[in-house]
Parts: C-alpha cells; structure tokens; sequence
C-alpha cells in the first residue's frame, strides 16, 4: 500500500468576534450595542453604525450575529437583490450598505426589508461608509429611512495604545504571535490607516503559516516594505 504524503493544511480557527472584546471610546455606545443585542425595552428598533473604514462596523456586526445566529444577513449586491424572496421574522444585520447605492432594485429591496423587520418586530442594523444625508440615493425613500434609525458614529482609534491593543487582540484571533516591536514599526513607518493595519496583519500572518514559523522583526519588517512597494506581489 502506498502513502501519499498530507498536505500541510493551514487551518486556524476564525477570529472571534466578542461585544465585550470590541474597543469603545464612548461607555454610552456600548450600552446601546449591548441593549440592542439583548432586544432589551429601552434599545432602538432600528439601529444604523456609521463610520470610516477600520472604524469597526463590520465587527460589530459580526459580533452581533454571535449573539442573534438566526439573524439575517447581507453584504453584497446580490444578496440585497435577494432580500425581496425573505420574508422570515428574524433580526437583520446588513454590512455595507454603501454598496448597493445607486442600484434600484437592491436599494428597494433594503427599503422593503426594513419595513418588515419594523411590522415583525424584529431588530434591524445597518452599516454604512458616509452620511446617509450626503449620499446619493436612487431610491430617496430608503434614505429617509436610514435618518429614522438610531445613528451610531463609530469614531476611529487616535489612541496608539488602543490601536495596539486591537491588533494584539486580532492576531491573538488569527493564532499569531506578534513579533516584538512590530506595531511600533508598522505606526512610524508603514500606516496609520488602522483597516490596512489590520489586512497587513493578516498578511503577515498568511505567510508564518506558510513558513510554518515565527516570523522575526526583521523578516516581518522586509515583508511590510514589499507589501507596502507591491500590494499585489508575493513575499
């Protein structure tokens, strides 16, 4: 009998996402999250997160999920297109929004779905990059909706120490150990921009995997200037 030898899979548990791990600058916001997630009398039916990329709207949302798995979800054209055919009396959770403007029968099927989350009694939360009252609508009775939800402005990270401490607790996540003196580097000499941080983390991670390895400062300092020269270009 002859054996083929096994691939090395590069499997990892996915990251958690945890209401009480997510980094809130203001106690009030984190009240509403946690009210809203418990559908407590005093929480908004309707809830819209805006902020700028990296401002954590999508980890909330997943966060939510975790606590509300029977919710609905959408994230893409297609399935926004699609919310028309669902008709269940579950929570909604809906992740760039700002997609999906400008597309008609999308921007009506939102438009649809949130009338029916509100007649079922349902929770309904949206996540949108802008301000709902400067964006460009094909349907202006869709935004007229979005001003009724309760508006949460997700500032993002100044503080460098909770900024560190995000990416520790996303590579923490991923299963990486974070080379010493790597999150210095990366603020003083790669980016600020804490949504790229966070991809340029994973990057990083991606390629320990591959290496099977600990990677050092120096061999991660290397990787970041090549992803940064190249974003495309391997390692």
């Amino acid at each position: 009998m002859t054996h083929t030898p096994q691939l090395p899979l590069a499997l990892r548990w996915s990251p958690e996402f945890a209401l009480k791990d997510f980094l809130f600058t203001d106690p009030a916001q984190a009240r509403l999250i946690e009210q809203f997630s418990e559908s407590a009398a005093l929480a908004p039916r309707a809830l819209l997160l805006l902020g700028n990329s990296g401002t954590g709207k999508s980890y909330l949302l997943n966060a939510l999920h975790q606590r509300q798995p029977r919710a609905m979800r959408c994230s893409t054209v297609e399935s926004y297109q699609k919310l028309d055919a669902q008709d269940l009396p579950v929570p909604r959770l809906h992740d760039q929004v700002e997609g999906i403007l400008g597309n008609r029968a999308a921007e009506e099927a939102l438009f649809h779905d949130f009338n029916r989350a509100l007649d079922q009694n349902q929770p309904w939360c949206a996540a949108l990059r802008g301000n709902p009252h400067h964006l460009t609508f094909a349907l202006p009775d869709l935004q007229s909706r979005l001003l009724q939800c309760t508006q949460l402005i997700l500032p993002s990270l100044q503080d460098p120490a909770l900024r560190h401490q995000l990416l520790q607790q996303q590579a923490h996540g991923l299963g990486f150990a974070l080379p010493d003196g790597l999150l210095e580097y990366l603020e003083l000499h790669v980016s600020r921009d804490l949504s790229k941080q966070v991809q340029l983390i994973k990057a990083l991670h991606q390629e320990s995997l591959a290496r099977r390895q600990k990677l050092s400062l120096a061999r991660a300092r290397h990787l970041l200037n090549v992803l940064q020269s190249d974003p495309g270009g391997q390692p």
